[in-house]
């Protein structure tokens, strides 16, 4: 369930309860196997500015079994984080060409380091095509990759855990609407402009 709260001037924040869609991430060759690791949905209407910020905690599981005990070969992992978007209410055959990512972080989690965390900000403004029946789905997405996946098994069997604390929060802005005229300012307005207007200098006449 996506949850709301205002923000002053006109900005309401937004982001969801639903925690972590997984908790691990297996390790492959391809740098571009990113995963949902957040995901909620944004009502918007064309115009508004959203400000999306991830956060994921990482830690590499990368030769060691369950209980954490090193069984096999360690090495560094690449990591990249993502924040994405795309039109959620859309056909979902649709939804796939709608995918924009907006920024990407990447960094190296190493057996020394064990431990990782990565985050970014990222803007988005919703084109004027938009429509307003449709909502927009924010995304907080993982990719681990390494030269070295399948060194402790052919088909690859190394992961690295995805940890419960971290955020997606998306904060939008909304446009304000045009000012509504006062017909008491109108008025006042027209009179202006009427003793603008240049007028005949009056001629005496001869008594």
């Amino acid at each position: 369930m996506t949850l709301s709260a205002p923000l002053a001037p006109g900005g309401v924040l937004f982001w969801d309860d639903q925690g972590i869609r997984t908790t691990k991430l297996k390790v492959d060759l391809p740098t571009n196997t990113f995963v949902n690791i957040r995901l909620f949905t944004v009502p918007v209407e064309a115009g508004d500015t959203l400000l999306i910020t991830g956060e994921v905690n990482l830690t590499t599981a990368v030769g060691r079994d369950a209980t954490g005990k090193i069984v096999g070969k360690e090495y560094a992992v690449g990591v990249a984080t993502s924040v994405w978007i795309y039109n959620a209410s859309g056909p979902p055959e649709l939804r796939p060409a709608t995918y924009q990512r907006l920024g990407t972080n990447g960094e190296n989690v190493t057996p020394q380091g064990h431990h990782i965390q990565q985050g970014l900000t990222r803007p988005y403004v919703v084109p004027a095509t938009w429509d307003p029946t449709h909502q927009i789905a924010v995304l907080l997405r993982v990719d681990v990759h390494s030269t070295g996946w399948d060194d402790n098994s052919p088909a690859g069997s190394d992961y690295v855990i995805v940890e419960q604390h971290g955020t997606l929060q998306c904060q939008r802005w909304r446009q304000p609407e045009p000012p509504v005229d006062d017909p008491r300012w109108v008025d006042l307005e027209a009179r202006l402009v009427a003793l603008e207007q240049p007028t005949e200098p009056e001629v005496p006449t001869c008594p």
